[in-house]
C-alpha cells in the first residue's frame, strides 16, 4: 500500500490573495518537498508537481519538514 502525504502550503494566487492549501501527495510526488532545504526549493517543488508559477508560502512559524506529513 502506498503511502499518503498531505501537503499543507500558503500560495499566493496570481490575483495577490493568499491561499491556505491542502494537498494529498503519493510517495513520488511528496519526495522533492521532502527533499527541499529552502522556501525556493518548495517553490521550485510545488511549479514541478502543477506546472504554475504561483509563489508558495510555508508556514514561517513551522520548520519547513513540517509542511509535508
Amino acid at each position: 500500500m502506498n503511502k499518503k502525504y498531505i501537503l499543507s502550503i500558503y500560495v499566493q494566487a496570481h490575483d495577490g490573495a493568499l491561499v491556505w492549501d491542502h494537498t494529498e501527495l503519493n510517495e513520488e510526488q511528496a519526495r522533492p518537498f521532502e527533499r527541499a532545504q529552502t522556501h525556493t526549493g518548495y517553490q521550485q517543488a510545488f511549479e514541478g508537481l502543477t506546472g504554475q508559477r504561483d509563489r508558495v508560502f510555508v508556514p514561517l512559524q513551522a520548520p519547513l519538514s513540517s509542511a509535508i506529513h
